[in-house]
């Protein structure tokens, strides 16, 4: 088998739709109604080399309802691909072989069996799977958000951690006076080793050493598929209540770009009780 250097990413977006309750989110459980279903949470998966098929579990959750203790009853749930809202072809780039989980009684949640054909992955162009479930059964629903996940195969590496970079950082505070920064010589790493997953050194106006010790580190995290930059919530050095998220608070929107040079452009927001501060950074490589 020929080899490829391949990566393969499954970014997992929840996309908002409702089956039996239309656009209701449940922000809280009805100890006496339903049970709630549903995908939850993100996945990421790398492949460096063609495998041929390998097989990717999802998990779809029980997510409460009923007496808000367990399941007490098995509930079979169908799962469809959402074919005019995947790019990837069935039977090529990945196999749904069985259309039907099973969550059992008192379990947590159960694992959708995706295969993976590795040596079919386009390898400069991402692609994407959206999966749908359904279920036959009045007591149960699946929350708004819970729906449907869209799983997207990248076939792009990426090399940032192999350089250093020249951030000139251009922000606004809450009032929006300017506030200017200049990190000669940042380094961006793999964040807890993930390919294509990386972290910067500083944040904002916060530089090595300003946010950590107590955080756990002082840059933010973000993720390069084929040279575009995406940026999901998350903590102020992983820990602070600030929030850093894309500009339009949509992580499946990219945030920024590595140019053809290998320059780095990223746009965010930090934010904070309501305010933000909104940051550009210009990564220049050297």
């Amino acid at each position: 088998m020929k080899t490829l250097k391949i990566t393969l990413f499954f970014i997992v977006a929840l996309l908002a739709f409702s089956v039996r309750q239309e656009d209701q989110e449940f922000t809280s459980v009805d100890k006496n109604g339903a049970y709630i279903i549903g995908f939850e949470g993100a996945k990421t998966i790398s492949h460096f080399e063609d495998k041929g098929p390998v097989v990717s579990e999802i998990p779809l959750k029980f997510l409460g309802g009923g007496d808000g203790q367990f399941l007490k009853e098995d509930l079979e749930v169908t799962i469809k691909v959402v074919t005019d809202k995947s790019s990837a072809t069935e039977g090529t780039e990945f196999s749904l072989e069985n259309k039907k989980v099973t969550l059992k009684a008192g379990d947590d949640f159960a694992l959708i069996p995706l295969t993976v054909n590795t040596g079919s992955l386009n390898l400069s162009v991402p692609s994407k799977v959206v999966l749908e479930i359904s279920i036959d059964n009045d007591n149960v629903v699946i929350g708004s958000n819970n729906k449907q996940i869209a799983i997207t195969f990248v076939g792009c590496k990426a090399n940032v951690e192999d350089f250093t970079y020249d951030n000139k950082m251009v922000g606004a505070e809450y009032d929006g006076s300017p506030t200017l920064r200049d990190y000669p010589g940042e380094a961006i790493i793999l964040h807890d080793g993930t390919p294509n997953l990386y972290r910067t050194a500083t944040t904002f106006r916060w530089g090595v050493g300003d946010l950590s010790p107590p955080a756990n580190y002082d840059g933010y995290v973000f993720e390069v598929i084929c040279g575009e930059v995406f940026i999901k919530d998350q903590q102020l050095g992983g820990y602070w209540g600030n929030v850093v998220q894309s500009l339009d608070g949509d992580a499946s929107t990219p945030a920024g770009q590595v140019d053809a040079d290998g320059n780095i452009t990223i746009e965010y927001k930090v934010v904070f009780g309501g305010k933000f501060r909104k940051v550009k950074s210009t990564y220049t490589k050297n």
